[in-house]
């Protein structure tokens, strides 16, 4: 998981679990109907989230080669 360079803060995730009072890191501007708002997520939801992200991308490009030739890097969790 990565830390886009900005701080754990105690808040609420913005994403699938909506818990508060835990640590949760800035994603980016959320946009919707041409308003925006800051998205935090919690570890495990960011987790979850990056995870959908790899699989669509796996879905639409084929696995990723690794650095070991003739190996296929997939998904480990």
């Amino acid at each position: 998981m990565t830390n886009n360079g900005h701080a754990w803060t105690p808040g609420m995730c913005w994403l699938y679990c909506r818990r508060t009072g835990i640590p949760v890191i800035w994603l980016g501007p959320a946009t919707t109907e041409g308003i925006h708002a800051p998205m935090y997520g919690c570890a495990h939801c960011v987790a979850e989230l990056e995870h959908m992200i790899r699989q669509h991308f796996i879905a639409r490009n084929g696995p990723r080669a690794s650095g070991n030739p003739g190996e296929r890097q997939g998904t480990s969790e």
